[in-house]
């Protein structure tokens, strides 16, 4: 079964951003609702990297979107507390909040040091180079053909 099937907006999830209500409306339907708990950020996180194609992330951006989620998560469970876990309550009080898109972190990958990322004074190409330079650059050339 299609868990992007399973919420209860009918735009397709593949192709939008998740909202606030998506969230929750995804935690609704994985059972008891209980944001606070582990096993509830971890089936958010699931459905991000599903979503998003997690496989590729670096583990300080793991880390900042479990954040993300646990900051979510703690103001869910406050406003669901706060309408006594009536759904009814909560959608009517907290309609604008329940509308916020879900944002990822930027993610900042750093890049692998290579022969293009070097630094220092940039080389000249040969033909460029002076005479000197040129003997320099060839000497251990014929010195290894010898």
């Amino acid at each position: 079964m299609d868990i992007f099937a399973e919420a209860s907006c009918s735009r397709d999830f593949r192709n939008q951003n998740f909202t606030y209500n998506d969230l929750f409306n995804l935690l609704r339907g994985n059972g008891s609702l209980n944001p606070q708990s582990k096993h509830s950020r971890e089936f958010l996180f699931k459905k991000l990297c599903e979503k998003y194609d997690g496989k590729n992330w670096m583990l300080e951006y793991s880390n900042k979107i479990n954040a993300g989620l646990n900051s979510y998560t703690m103001v869910l469970s406050r406003k669901w507390i706060q309408c006594n876990r009536n759904i009814h309550i909560f959608n009517k009080n907290n309609s604008a909040w329940l509308k916020t898109i879900f944002n990822l972190p930027v993610n900042n990958v750093c890049t692998k040091y290579n022969d293009k990322n070097q630094t220092g004074r940039p080389s000249k190409e040969f033909l460029e180079c002076s005479e000197r330079t040129k003997r320099q650059k060839v000497l251990p050339i014929i010195l290894r053909r010898n």
